[in-house]
């Protein structure tokens, strides 16, 4: 995917925003994948990822590719690097609503300010809720494409959005070169499959519910190539893979006063941490 040739897989998932959610009511079960088992192998030559791993991830991939509708939420908590040269860390929560093939709603509220996305079909806007400004351009008609054209012509992502495509799994794995299966391990009372995954320039580990259904319960980035080793922990919640979303979900309605303004302009503001 040319979205995959702007950065390293998953660490879209700190750039621009971080992201709805109705409650994942499935209690936990034990795991379904026995040690030495494998149903899958992994395709691209060269990458080398643990059975296990590659059994949880491709469930985990496939249960949100079956999904027509889907709605989670993330509080994430991520790295960076003050003008004095310390890390600093930053916390927000985001909000993600999903309708396939071609409607997205996401929205994230933290240290850096609160901004909004719509996405129907064809019409993309971006709202920064601070400073009551917004942009709005034309975008292909499938969330897929709309990923990456966003990549490729502004250098921007959505929350989570390798979650996003139809298949997370190609994604995810796109740049890793190893990956390891660390073992049946509890997050927030939920049994979750604990895997981490090396690349070029990071390692990110996930964990993925054990039971049904096998969604990602938390994400952990390491930037090994940047100074002092930035990390991006990400815990996701409130899962709805059948999510029904109204009507009016993803349609822009400017707030009162709102400035229209160019997609580079908005966008640059919010890269350098303006209100």
């Amino acid at each position: 995917m040319k979205r995959l040739q702007k950065a390293t897989a998953l660490t879209f998932l700190a750039l621009v925003w971080a992201g709805v959610g109705c409650n994942a009511s499935a209690q936990p079960e034990q795991s379904k994948i026995e040690p030495g088992q494998s149903t899958t192998a992994p395709e691209r030559s060269g990458m080398q990822i643990d059975p296990q791993a590659t059994d949880a991830l491709k469930r985990m991939s496939q249960a949100l590719a079956k999904a027509q509708a889907l709605s989670f939420e993330t509080q994430m908590v991520s790295d960076r690097t003050s003008p004095g040269g310390q890390l600093v860390q930053m916390t927000r929560h985001g909000k993600v609503l999903v309708s396939r093939p071609d409607k997205v709603f996401a929205e994230v509220t933290g240290d850096d300010g609160n901004h909004a996305l719509w996405y129907d079909a064809t019409s993309l806007t971006l709202l920064n809720r601070s400073a009551n400004a917004y942009a709005k351009i034309q975008v292909p008609a499938s969330i897929d494409k709309m990923l990456d054209y966003l990549a490729d012509k502004y250098d921007a992502t959505i929350p989570m959005s390798d979650l996003l495509f139809p298949d997370p799994y190609a994604v995810l794995t796109e740049k890793v070169e190893s990956g390891v299966y660390l073992g049946l391990h509890e997050l927030g009372g939920r049994k979750c499959h604990h895997l981490l995954f090396t690349q070029a320039n990071v390692d990110w580990q996930i964990w993925i519910d054990a039971g049904e259904p096998p969604v990602p319960r938390k994400v952990v980035i390491m930037h090994k190539d940047q100074p002092g080793s930035p990390e991006c922990a990400v815990l996701l919640d409130k899962w709805n893979l059948a999510a029904q979303p109204p009507a009016d979900a993803f349609r822009f309605t400017a707030p009162k006063d709102a400035n229209e303004i160019p997609m580079d302009q908005l966008l640059e503001s919010r890269k350098g941490g303006k209100p």
